[in-house]
């Protein structure tokens, strides 16, 4: 196991869902950030039939940032004060993607943002989805310095 992606539902946001996901370190840097996000799309948009997908990292993870612009998602802008972390209160950076976007492009390999892959969202043969073993609902970062 290399890392774990999650999916929450929002229930005051109908058709809504966070996503959030964490590699090990010695997975960074090799795209799997960028295949897990585009997986957690896919079957957010997909297969639940969601219309908006976000997550909230923190100002400080740059490498997220990257990643999640690099799957199209937009940068919408600062959660002041959202999350708690060693007794202190950090802002979060929000990012999203709308079910319009995904099919408008960057679901099938297309759109014309930096950084698009040749191809987004794909079950394995037989239709079944990948399973991260040991998913942790928490937020906590892999990165050192990171919360």
């Amino acid at each position: 196991m290399i890392g774990f992606g999650r999916i929450a539902l929002d229930p005051h946001q109908p058709n809504g869902a966070t996503f959030g996901f964490a590699l090990r370190p010695d997975a960074w840097g090799v795209a799997y950030g960028a295949e897990t996000v585009r997986l957690l799309l896919g079957l957010e948009i997909e297969e639940i039939g969601l219309h908006r997908i976000w997550d909230g990292r923190s100002p400080l993870d740059e490498a997220s940032a990257r990643t999640m612009a690099a799957v199209g998602m937009i940068e919408e802008g600062t959660i002041r004060g959202h999350v708690r972390k060693a007794g202190q209160w950090r802002d979060s950076i929000v990012h999203s993607m709308l079910e319009e976007e995904w099919k408008g492009g960057w679901g099938s390999g297309g759109g014309s943002r930096p950084g698009r892959g040749e191809q987004r969202y794909r079950l394995p043969e037989g239709g079944q989805g990948h399973r991260f073993d040991g998913a942790d609902s928490s937020r906590r970062s892999l990165r050192p310095g990171v919360t």
